[in-house]
């Protein structure tokens, strides 16, 4: 069986964006994985430069990434590096990522199923084995406490590169065959199941959720009551709620028996508060990259466990004003191609996204920005194999 090129070429573009974790990689393999994704970025770059124009959404892309390095530049320049090495990935993906859906969307869905499936069933299998000891967690993993490192990282942080590979397994399955077939069935169930196992709510919640449109809602038209418009008003309605006015306080039954939560879910509404009160102080630009031992110190974590104010606290207005851009370019084509498989299983894919990104977030998961940029392509990867629609036959292509 001969192998294409192009499915080889994403395959060498995407491996060192889905990496085991440093501790399992050690320094040398991680290292040599910094080093593969600068040669994966410079030639996704080059191939992306030669077919097209950078799209608007490139644009708004990096505008929103520079603003959390200029933020670091100004509070905390020791940390530019650091800044500049997730900027950099983050963009560099979102290109992999829209070079593939629009020019080798075939091979770039199929690498993304069969590398990215096996690292999330290795991923799993680790969870199954070593819960609730955890894998050897080196020094700096002691500082943190927490035991739930698996082969890909820490259970929540590791789910948000699972949840966009799966995302991309399914697309790639309902592309082919308009279903989902019965084996990646198996293997996302059995990948789901980890983290049911290991109770991670947010994962769970989104795990749920996922299962359940697929099982009642999957082929059928629903998107004039759940569509993009309906996902976002849902998301703010649930941020006000948790996070801001902590409603889920009337509820114990539910946090504790189901996701077996304490009230402050896991020490999240601390830390959200402690949020709140650094980005009073610097509300334009916020406060950049920081080192984790002052994460730590501020937060007794390295995050603040909330999309919004994650992006307010690196970033501030400036940089959250950048991010609603790119989600309104994304939500724009969601809207326009409602009521097409595809679109509408992304739209929910985004929808889920930002759920487990009320209780947890983190800004170096690079893969998870594809799920962003997949919405933004809607055209081309609703379109027949490898097809670049024009002007004049966009709308069709939803039909």
């Amino acid at each position: 069986m001969k192998i294409k090129k192009s499915l080889l070429l994403f395959l060498f573009l995407i491996i060192p964006y889905i990496t085991p974790a440093k501790y399992v990689l050690g320094n040398f393999g991680d290292s040599i994985m910094d080093m593969w994704r600068v040669c994966s970025s410079f030639t996704a770059l080059l191939i992306y430069l030669k077919k097209s124009k950078i799209s608007p959404f490139i644009i708004f892309m990096s505008l929103y990434q520079l603003s959390n390095v200029i933020s670091t530049c100004v509070h905390n320049v020791q940390n530019l590096r650091g800044s500049l090495v997730i900027m950099l990935s983050n963009i560099a993906f979102a290109i992999i990522a829209e070079l593939g859906i629009r020019y080798y969307k075939r091979d770039f869905l199929t690498a993304m199923s069969i590398y990215g499936g096996l690292m999330c069933l290795i991923m799993a299998a680790t969870m199954f084995i070593y819960y609730p000891e955890g894998m050897d967690q080196k020094e700096f993993m002691d500082v943190l406490g927490d035991k739930n490192y698996y082969f890909l990282g820490h259970d929540n942080g590791s789910f948000f590169v699972v949840f966009a590979v799966q995302v991309f397994s399914i697309i790639n399955c309902i592309d082919k065959k308009g279903k989902l077939t019965f084996g990646t069935a198996v293997v996302w169930l059995f990948v789901d199941s980890a983290y049911i196992y290991v109770r991670s709510g947010a994962a769970v919640a989104a795990i749920v959720l996922m299962w359940l449109y697929i099982l009642f809602c999957y082929k059928k038209n629903i998107s004039d009551i759940f569509n993009f418009k309906t996902y976002i008003a849902a998301v703010l309605f649930l941020f006000f709620s948790v996070v801001v006015f902590r409603l889920h306080v009337y509820f114990p039954f539910i946090v504790e028996n189901v996701f077996h939560k304490s009230m402050t879910l896991s020490g999240r509404t601390i830390i959200w508060d402690r949020a709140f009160a650094y980005i009073r102080r610097s509300p334009i630009i916020g406060y950049g990259q920081e080192t984790l031992p002052v994460l730590l110190e501020k937060f007794g974590i390295s995050h603040v466990h909330n999309i919004i104010l994650e992006i307010l606290y690196k970033s501030g207005i400036v940089g959250l004003s950048l991010y609603i851009v790119i989600i309104c370019f994304a939500g724009k084509k969601l809207m326009t191609y409602r009521g097409n498989i595809i679109n509408d299983f992304t739209s929910l894919s985004l929808f889920l996204f930002f759920i487990i990104s009320i209780v947890d977030y983190y800004e170096s998961k690079y893969v998870m920005y594809g799920i962003i940029v997949a919405a933004y392509n809607m055209p081309y990867l609703i379109g027949g194999s490898d097809t670049v629609p024009t002007a004049e036959n966009d709308r069709e292509l939803s039909q």
